[in-house]
């Protein structure tokens, strides 16, 4: 379903609206026998040229494309062809014919001051309001090195890269306890963790770098363990294990993130938490847009715990068996703040 109040959307049915109109136009009048009727091809050709400045300059949300386009370079497309259009209205007025006297040397005048600027002018003054920033990555990273070129330029380029700096567009985390054990006063909790991670400079393809890692206060009871149960998004090369040690469950990762496009990295884990002492915490490693939480109870019985949300005070919840999930949200998280504490009470 369209959504009507999205810019982009209007952008694009009155334009369609526009194109459509005339054509309809033409076919009615043809099967009817009234194509004198019909306005001019120049008027046709005229009517979708103004809608698409119209809409181009007055709505908010214009397709993505254009939307990239500098706003100085719209400003000389748009008059552009706004005047293309005008050439089209003069024709169709008859004001190249005999008859106009001084109107006619005017119009001449027009017609090819627009030709003119149509094939040289404008290529000349869109190129005199090229940006750097607007340049491609290597371009912009030989600008950095003052225009140097060789193979070690390329490979500085490379390099640059692997090293460039990423952020999470959104982390969605969800906690589902799955089961006590009384013996031990643990609960099996299981954590999906879904990041979209996106580069600060999108016009290339870069390489993220990071690792899935949880370090348990408490050993799992005997004959269970801590793991990584899944992992997506990554290399396809990558190994699918995770190295655990004594005191650590990690594993390392490489994925790729395409240019002006972003990536998408999803696992879960299955680890062992002590009931009332140890807390569940999450720190984003890098800013991210926004933050998710979905807790849920698949126990048989009523689960109390405790936590702190995003600079808010502890407080204690209560989630009924079988209830819906509980859902928090929170948004502009910078590095290493802490997001949430929970603690499951026995």
């Amino acid at each position: 379903m369209v959504n009507w109040k999205a810019g982009t959307a209007r952008w694009w049915c009155l334009l369609a609206i526009a194109t459509l109109i005339p054509i309809a136009c033409v076919w009615i009048t043809w099967w009817r026998g009234w194509l004198s009727l019909f306005p001019s091809v120049e008027i046709s050709a005229a009517i979708p040229i103004i809608t698409f400045c119209l809409a181009w300059a007055l709505f908010d949300a214009p397709p993505y494309r254009l939307s990239r386009i500098n706003w100085r370079v719209q400003a000389i497309l748009i008059p552009t062809f706004l005047s293309v259009a005008a050439t089209l209205i003069g024709f169709a007025a008859g004001l190249h014919e005999p008859g106009w006297g001084f109107a006619k040397d005017v119009f001449a005048g027009w017609v090819g001051g627009v030709a003119f600027f149509g094939f040289v002018g404008l290529l000349i003054a869109i190129a005199s309001l090229a940006r750097p920033d607007d340049d491609p990555y290597d371009a912009r990273v030989r600008v950095l090195v003052r225009g140097k070129t060789g193979p070690h330029i390329d490979d500085l380029t490379a390099r640059l890269k692997s090293t460039l700096a990423h952020y999470a567009g959104r982390v969605t985390r969800t906690v589902t306890v799955e089961r006590f054990d009384p013996a031990s006063g643990m609960y099996l909790v299981q954590v999906g963790v879904k990041t979209v991670i996106l580069s600060y400079v999108d016009d290339t393809e870069t390489v993220y770098a990071s690792a899935v890692s949880y370090k348990p206060d408490h050993p799992p009871p005997p004959g269970e363990a801590h793991r990584l149960v899944r992992l997506s998004g990554t290399r396809a090369s990558e190994a699918p294990l995770a190295q655990t040690t004594a005191d650590e469950l990690r594993r390392d990762y490489v994925a790729d993130v395409a240019r002006e496009n972003e990536c998408v990295i999803d696992f879960d884990l299955r680890i062992w938490v002590k009931a009332g002492t140890e807390a569940l915490n999450y720190r984003p490693v890098r800013f991210t847009r926004a933050v998710g939480l979905e807790i849920r109870n698949n126990l048989n019985r009523d689960l109390v715990l405790r936590i702190a949300w995003h600079k808010s005070t502890e407080q204690a919840l209560t989630l009924k068996a079988g209830s819906p999930a509980t859902t928090l949200e929170a948004s502009e998280v910078p590095p290493d703040q802490l997001v949430h504490r929970i603690f499951f009470e026995p």
